[in-house]
């Protein structure tokens, strides 16, 4: 049995600016990960204190798997996942990073 693939789309600009000085071009870049937000789920998530507390087995059964259901789906309400759902379930959130370099 295999686990859903993980997908995600990252993001980069960057915006030179040559020509204001002979010796230091300013670069501004953007750079997102995870451009759509897309969740993961992340299966070590579903080890420790959640297999000694019957989650792991709890959402494993309730995967329809002849219905083409595979570890690591979540969006349907069958589904049981921890309530509320722990922050280390996903991987890999949206994060946004920008600022300036200066090259030579």
């Amino acid at each position: 049995m295999h686990w859903k693939a993980h997908h995600a789309t990252n993001f980069k600009l960057t915006k030179r600016f040559s020509g204001l000085s002979t010796k230091v071009t300013p670069v501004f870049y953007i750079l997102v990960n995870n451009l759509f937000n897309t969740k993961n789920m992340f299966r070590g998530a579903l080890k420790g204190s959640a297999a000694i507390s019957g989650e792991v087995e709890n959402y494993m059964n309730s995967l329809k798997l002849e219905e083409g259901d595979r570890p690591g789906d979540y969006g349907k309400d069958y589904f049981y996942l921890p309530d509320p759902e722990p922050f280390h379930l996903f991987l890999n959130p949206r994060q946004i990073f920008f600022g300036i370099r200066l090259e030579m």
